[in-house]
């Protein structure tokens, strides 16, 4: 008996690395007419009747500046959000994807004039791929039609478009990579006010450093002309109470400006 069960353990931590060693060489479905090798580059796509040919194999391993030379290549051929949504979608330079439900990509009115961008997707966002979700996304409604505002006439994204495993901070590798995806998602919208929720988003896209109580409230120019105002994110809101009035101050100034 004991040596029978040395043998299906021997057996399988065979099968098991002969697994890995396909996912290793790209080949992760087993019902493909063809194997697909998604370590090679896509040099072009066919996005007819919404879907592309090829996936989209970025390898997390590339460095920094590679990484960022492809993400650039890949988003050049995005001339709308359907494209942009499926370039996000099938992009395999962030880690963080595979420990991800759904990919959490946007909600809202596309042609609204504000656009509001948060951090990263939640644990509720996570679930449902739909960014403020659960109580923040319940907070958010409540605080936006406090001035007549709601997601009939704004448009809501993230920087980061995948949950990162334990609600971690982002790497800067990430964040570099993020903000050429948030930015060109930002150049599909063209808004004319920009609505940044906490420090990420304002240090992303304004290049600014700094707590969020001595930023929030301010009146930022961001690329074409576009305003951009930054305020307090729901969860903080959630964890101190006080800063409701700080909001609502801020709320004021997004009323008066639009």
């Amino acid at each position: 008996m004991n040596n029978l069960s040395c043998d299906n353990i021997s057996k399988f931590d065979i099968y098991l690395s002969a697994l890995q060693w396909h996912l290793d060489e790209g080949i992760d479905v087993c019902y493909e007419e063809n194997a697909i090798d998604r370590r090679k580059t896509v040099s072009s796509m066919n996005f007819a009747k919404g879907k592309a040919e090829n996936k989209l194999p970025i390898s997390p391993k590339l460095g920094a500046a590679d990484a960022a030379l492809e993400v650039r290549k890949l988003i050049e051929s995005a001339d709308n959000l359907d494209k942009l949504k499926y370039i996000i979608e099938n992009f395999d330079g962030f880690a963080i994807k595979k420990t991800a439900m759904n990919m959490v990509f946007a909600d809202g009115n596309s042609q609204a004039r504000i656009m509001v961008i948060g951090d990263v997707p939640r644990a509720e966002e996570d679930r449902q791929g739909k960014p403020f979700a659960g109580k923040n996304g319940v907070l958010l409604d409540n605080i936006f039609k406090s001035i007549k505002l709601s997601r009939d006439n704004i448009y809501i994204t993230n920087v980061m478009n995948w949950r990162p495993p334990g609600n971690r901070s982002l790497t800067d590798s990430e964040i570099s990579l993020a903000k050429l995806f948030i930015k060109k998602h930002i150049e599909l919208i063209n808004p004319d006010f920009l609505i940044l929720l906490g420090t990420l988003p304002a240090k992303t896209l304004l290049d600014i450093d700094g707590g969020i109580s001595k930023i929030r409230g301010k009146i930022f120019d961001y690329d074409n002309n576009i305003k951009a105002i930054i305020t307090y994110h729901p969860e903080n809101l959630h964890l101190n109470p006080l800063n409701k009035k700080h909001v609502w101050n801020d709320m004021l100034k997004i009323k008066d400006m639009i």
